[in-house]
């Protein structure tokens, strides 16, 4: 009979933990206020969302740039990080952008982190994976429902997106918690 292990991760970012919460909380803020403000204009949503996919992809960049990640998987966090720099700012300069290539380009982001969870997932164990790969379901699912329906009236996509950005919050919230503890990390 052997004894339970405990596996010690080392977590792969450079960045202090508070960057990615500050990014998950943000998230869960401008989710709420996109929830609150749900008869705004496509002005204010598109501004809210550039800059939660601005701040997003500050880290992405760091963790690409200075992470001890595989090459390949710091060239996909890079990719997606300038990629969400450009749909950030698309979204803040040019609010007036069609909002179904709005949805259609967050969705491809949200793909994209979702591809990058799993393959981070891939390097965990116990609890640790398991969050990272209900993070890239849920990442995968909200980008699956914008690709699935952005004819929807304006009203009903705002919520919709108040609360994938609220989601994406708490995922990311639950990721971090998941890495960062090592009470969590712990498996059989």
């Amino acid at each position: 009979m052997s004894q339970p292990s405990t596996l010690e991760v080392e977590p792969t970012s450079p960045l202090p933990p508070g960057a990615f919460v500050g990014v998950a909380i943000a998230a869960v803020v401008l989710g709420a206020a996109v929830l609150a403000w749900t008869g705004v204009t496509v002005v204010v949503v598109a501004t809210l969302f550039g800059f939660h996919l601005v701040m997003l992809a500050g880290t992405q960049l760091a963790v690409a740039s200075r992470g001890r990640l595989p090459t390949g998987v710091r060239v996909l966090v890079g990719a997606m990080g300038s990629y969400l720099l450009v749909i950030g700012l698309i979204c803040l300069f040019s609010p007036f952008t069609s909002i179904r290539l709005l949805a259609a380009l967050t969705a491809i982001g949200w793909i994209a982190d979702a591809v990058g969870s799993l393959a981070a997932g891939r390097r965990q164990h116990g609890r640790a994976r398991t969050g990272l790969i209900a993070s890239a379901c849920l990442s995968l699912l909200g980008a699956l429902a914008l690709l699935a329906w952005p004819g929807l009236s304006l009203g009903v996509l705002v919520r919709l997106g108040g609360w994938l950005l609220i989601i994406f919050g708490i995922a990311e919230l639950v990721r971090m918690a998941l890495l960062r503890n090592p009470a969590l990390r712990r498996t059989a």
